[in-house]
């Protein structure tokens, strides 16, 4: 797999020991930032309908942050200096860091709804349209 993408569950990193999940009774919290410089800031829903990709880019700059809140997402990529590929499907709980570099895109397996993050406000012009195949 490209040095590119991190996929993890939320809290099962040691290098981020302020990351955490609390699954209760009463609901779940998960702590996804605690201390990193956020400035930008999405949700996305994603619904199951055959074709719906979202993305089809990448960022010169730009590091991207994901969580999923609810549902499965498939995300295809590809390394466009290495031209190393790949995909997998994602589930509730799961993080990943796309960086610079690294072509994606995401669908959705069934609906899913997610939390986009990055230590770098959107600009439009960092995102570079490129068909995954």
């Amino acid at each position: 797999m490209t040095g590119k993408l991190r996929i993890w569950k939320n809290g099962e990193r040691p290098d981020l020991p302020w990351e955490q999940t609390r699954c209760e009774e009463r609901g779940e919290l998960y702590q996804l930032l605690s201390g990193p410089f956020c400035r930008h800031m999405s949700a996305l829903t994603l619904r199951a309908v055959d074709g719906a990709w979202r993305g089809r880019h990448y960022h010169r700059e730009k590091r991207e942050e994901f969580f999923v809140v609810t549902g499965r997402a498939e995300l295809i990529w590809k390394d466009i200096e290495t031209g190393e590929s790949g995909s997998v499907v994602l589930g509730p709980g799961t993080r990943l860091t796309i960086l610079p570099g690294l072509a994606h895109a995401l669908r959705a397996v069934e609906d899913a709804v997610m939390i986009e993050f990055a230590e770098t406000p959107y600009d439009e012009s960092d995102s570079i349209r490129y068909e995954i195949e």
